[in-house]
């Protein structure tokens, strides 16, 4: 156990990378290892941070062995808040057209504003091109560009957490409020808030589908860059949740893109659709997340004007997820799939692929035997 007053840990504000996490700015104790830090309030059992800190851990083990992803290297790799990248890109390309912009470019990456910028006409593209580049900053160049950003800018135009440094390792919140709730958890940028009512020790898989949705935040700038019905499938995929493919005709879960759907249900349905991609297309989740992350495809809604979770408000559909899928979705047959024939033929698709994969039909979930029931914990993930 540790007192947050007395080792003088930051715990982050910034509310995009920290959402239903501002209780645990308040709590000083908190339980750390060498992977994971649990923040609880003064009531807060040993007992339940220490369950959450092998929760945790356990989960991150589960990500590698699945989807072959070290979280904590990634939470290494880019250690600050999303904020601090947006801003620190729009600083570049106000300045990348001037002679003292491409100076300052150069001083901090170490190479010159190439001809492939300068050919760049349009906004969106110049952006998405130095948002790239500065995604793929070190943490000392990072650091060394915030300087400059703040040397620069009118103080009052950054917010109180602009350039703060994130934990290199995920943090956990430990919120009593949520057990009045039917939310089970939430994931964000650095690691889940959670209910505390829960000591089944099989919801451990249900941390993994959190930790998953860390990962996500690690490689799209806001959630509502990918639909819905990928963004819970694929956690649910990563918690080793395998739903029947053969009930693919009671739901069209592509329908529920920006619905606030609750329950397995729906998120079954939803992991039918990534089964689905994720046999056909052999590393289609990650795949597509790096993809968005590393061609800079930036088709956001300032999170000044909406939250990131008010899916009926965004200008949806975002061509990011479409140009990502579409780069590596198959046919059962392995030829190429677009997003928008993987919509007008979802069913028939289901139908090829349990047709070729006779094992599909047999994996349905036990809710006796199974590692994870829903039981009385049917909730929000």
């Amino acid at each position: 156990m540790k007192s947050k007053a007395a080792s003088g840990f930051i715990y982050p504000t910034n509310t995009l990378s920290m959402y239903d996490s501002k209780i645990c700015r308040n709590y000083d104790r908190y339980y750390e290892t060498d992977k994971v830090m649990v923040f609880g309030g003064s009531n807060t059992s040993t007992e339940l941070f220490e369950r959450f800190a092998s929760w945790t851990e356990f989960g991150l083990t589960d990500l590698q062995q699945r989807m072959g992803t070290d979280l904590l290297a990634l939470q290494q790799r880019y250690p600050f808040s999303l904020e601090t990248y947006l801003v620190a890109t729009t600083f570049f390309q106000e300045h990348a057209s001037t002679f003292e912009g491409k100076q300052l470019y150069l001083q901090i990456t170490g190479e010159e504003l190439t001809t492939d910028y300068d050919d760049l006409i349009d906004e969106t593209l110049q952006k998405k091109y130095l948002y790239q580049k500065v995604r793929h900053l070190d943490k000392s160049q990072m650091a060394n560009l915030i300087t400059m950003v703040k040397e620069q800018l009118d103080p009052s135009s950054l917010s109180d957490s602009f350039g703060q440094s994130l934990p290199e390792k995920p943090i956990v919140c430990l919120n009593n409020g949520f057990n009045n709730t039917n939310y089970w958890a939430t994931g964000n940028l650095v690691g889940y808030t959670a209910r505390t009512d829960d000591d089944r020790p099989t919801s451990a898989y249900i941390v993994t589908h959190e930790l998953m949705h860390t990962v996500q935040h690690q490689y799209v700038t806001y959630l509502s860059q990918v639909d819905r019905w990928f963004l819970e499938g694929s956690a649910e995929h990563a918690m080793g949740h395998i739903p029947d493919p053969t009930t693919h005709n009671n739901r069209y879960p592509l329908d529920d893109k920006w619905e606030s759907t609750l329950g397995s249900i729906a998120y079954s349905h939803y992991g039918i659709a990534v089964g689905y991609l994720e046999a056909t297309s052999p590393g289609f989740i990650i795949n597509v997340l790096k993809y968005i992350a590393d061609n800079g495809v930036y088709h956001v809604v300032t999170h000044k004007q909406n939250s990131e979770y008010n899916y009926d408000v965004l200008n949806q559909p975002n061509p990011d997820f479409r140009e990502a899928f579409n780069a590596y979705a198959k046919r059962p047959d392995g030829s190429a799939l677009t997003y928008s024939d993987f919509e007008s033929e979802y069913h028939e698709l289901i139908d090829q692929w349990i047709a070729l994969q006779p094992q599909v039909e047999s994996r349905s979930i036990n809710t006796t035997s199974n590692r994870f029931s829903y039981d009385s914990f049917d909730l929000k993930r």
